[in-house]
């Protein structure tokens, strides 16, 4: 009888190595570009969600100055009056909270610095109509807002005592 080898088509010991070799450079550099991605994604959704943080208080204080008739401020508050209602901001070293329904707002921002004024002279507690607000957040720029409030020659007349205590 004759023996016949049978031979099956394979893959020699070194190309299987070359291929695993390959599968895990492969594997790794997958690996690595995700979780980069995973970082930036972070990263971008946190800063995201800080600007809309910083546009919602924004536009608050914006629409509540406004429509209000009448902003005073005492030394850790800001109240806006109006008509219907009246809008109280406290303010802390680390948050700034929205007292205008049953639910506050909190907005959690470190403030560096809040200067309010009347007819371009500093009151710290009063009738204001200019309010610059600096405020940040980790890993944040500063961020400024400044708001103006012009009001009718009657409150201005009805109150000029208060505004203008040094001609009494």
């Amino acid at each position: 009888m004759d023996k016949k080898s049978i031979t099956f088509p394979a893959f020699t010991l070194i190309e299987m190595i070359i291929a695993m070799v390959l599968l895990v450079l492969v594997a790794g550099i997958t690996s690595i570009s995700y979780i980069m991605l995973q970082k930036q994604y972070v990263f971008f959704t946190k800063n995201a969600e800080q600007q809309f943080h910083l546009e919602l208080l924004h536009n608050l204080i914006y629409t509540d100055i406004q429509n209000g008739t009448e902003i005073k401020r005492t030394m850790q508050q800001i109240n806006i009056e109006n008509n219907t209602s009246n809008i109280r901001y406290e303010i802390t070293e680390n948050e700034i909270i929205r007292f205008a329904s049953v639910q506050p707002d909190t907005f959690k921002f470190r403030i560096n610095e809040i200067i309010t004024l009347m007819q371009n002279k500093t009151v710290l507690d009063g009738i204001i109509d200019e309010i610059h607000l600096s405020v940040e957040k980790e890993d944040m720029e500063p961020c400024v807002f400044s708001f103006t409030k012009y009001y009718g020659a009657d409150l201005l007349i009805k109150n000029y005592e208060i505004i203008h205590p040094d001609v009494y």
